[in-house]
């Protein structure tokens, strides 16, 4: 059996250090909040048969309402002027993306596709 590639142990260390800093600037009830909105969000404004698209699946994980609302608010003075509310934004914006990815509706196609391979 061949030795995985360096990207798995990457990737891995990469998905520790985004749990760490969910876990810093988002509670429980926000993280079940924001996956509760981007969920609905994806089926009201989502056309999932054009999911296997990677540039549509960009385009529609941008459109979606609540990551808009959140990019606004994050370049608001009040935001950018207060470094807490800065990285706690900053870390809803990313949970959200990450709950758009891994939605079983887009299909899991988003995370994890490259370097899965043993080379």
């Amino acid at each position: 059996m061949k030795p995985k590639h360096n990207f798995d142990k990457l990737q891995a260390a990469k998905e520790v250090d985004c749990k760490a800093v969910f876990d810093k600037y988002l509670n429980d009830g926000i993280m079940q909040m924001v996956r509760e909105t981007v969920a609905k969000e994806i089926g009201e404004h989502v056309d999932l048969a054009e999911m296997s698209d990677p540039v549509k699946r960009d385009a529609a994980r941008g459109r979606l309402p609540y990551i808009r609302k959140m990019l606004v608010w994050f370049n608001t003075s009040a935001i950018q002027n207060n470094q807490a509310y800065k990285d706690r934004y900053a870390a809803k914006i990313e949970y959200a993306r990450r709950c758009f990815d891994n939605d079983s509706r887009i299909g899991g196609k988003v995370t994890g596709g490259v370097g899965q391979y043993e080379g």
